[in-house]
């Protein structure tokens, strides 16, 4: 609207008995979020001037709490509505209220696991790949062994052992990697001003503070290692099955 502090602004709205309602109002703040929708849409008035405007007296429509991430949602909405003990009053959970951006969240959260589901698929193969290379390029070595009297159990687990060694060194390597740049990222931001106009769309800043949650790191490395040990099982199976006279004599 091209206001500035100081200026004044006319609010207009149907009262209690739907009687056109309007008041003067002096801007002393402007305020600007993530979402330009928001920021185009709603403007704060001081609870009083508020029911004066809407002829409400001193009655609240509505008000809002907001928890902090150590309560339970659900548990929180039964002990209001406990407290209440029904006197007219709806309890409604910010789902209840957006079932929309509910959807959209599940919608994200398929979406998410789908390609994470492809990108370990796609590992899978690759580790698979890379340790049957590595097996032939061994079947003189592992020929030699099994003459020498190592048994296949005892090649599987050599194998075994090769890739959590592996494992656990690229692990290693990504998290200390991986703990740098959302360490500096979390304290300095990334800066997606380029992207702003698009981003505020969806409610998202122009400066994004990326944070991992505990669980997200367990359930990776969890994952990850269970796809390695699946992945090297088919070559370690490979390799323990190697006739010694055709392996010791493979070129």
């Amino acid at each position: 609207m091209n206001v500035e502090l100081g200026e004044k602004v006319v609010l207009m709205m149907s009262d209690l008995q739907n009687d056109i309602s309007s008041a003067a109002y002096r801007i002393v703040g402007l305020f600007r979020t993530a979402s330009p929708g928001f920021d185009k849409t709603f403007v704060y008035l001081k609870q009083a001037q508020a029911q004066e405007l809407a002829g409400y007296g001193e009655g609240i429509t509505s008000f809002t709490l907001r928890l902090g991430s150590a309560f339970e949602l659900e548990e929180q909405v039964e002990a209001i509505k406990r407290a209440l003990n029904n006197d007219g009053l709806e309890v409604l959970t910010w789902k209840d209220r957006n079932p929309l951006l509910v959807l959209a969240i599940q919608a994200y959260d398929y979406s998410l696991a789908i390609v994470v589901g492809i990108l370990f698929v796609a590992i899978a193969f690759s580790i698979a790949n890379s340790f049957l290379m590595v097996i032939y390029e061994r079947i003189n070595e592992l020929g030699i062994m099994m003459a020498n009297g190592v048994l296949p159990k005892n090649i599987r687990r050599m194998l075994y052992a090769e890739a959590l060694f592996i494992n656990l060194l690229g692990t290693g390597m990504g998290f200390v990697v991986s703990a740098v740049i959302l360490g500096y990222l979390g304290h300095n931001g990334l800066d997606l001003s380029d992207f702003a106009e698009g981003l505020g769309q969806f409610g998202v800043g122009a400066i994004v503070y990326p944070k991992v949650a505990a669980a997200d790191i367990i359930v990776g490395l969890v994952v990850i290692n269970s796809v390695v040990m699946l992945s090297v099982l088919y070559p370690a199976i490979k390799a323990s099955r190697f006739q010694v006279v055709d392996a010791i004599r493979f070129v």
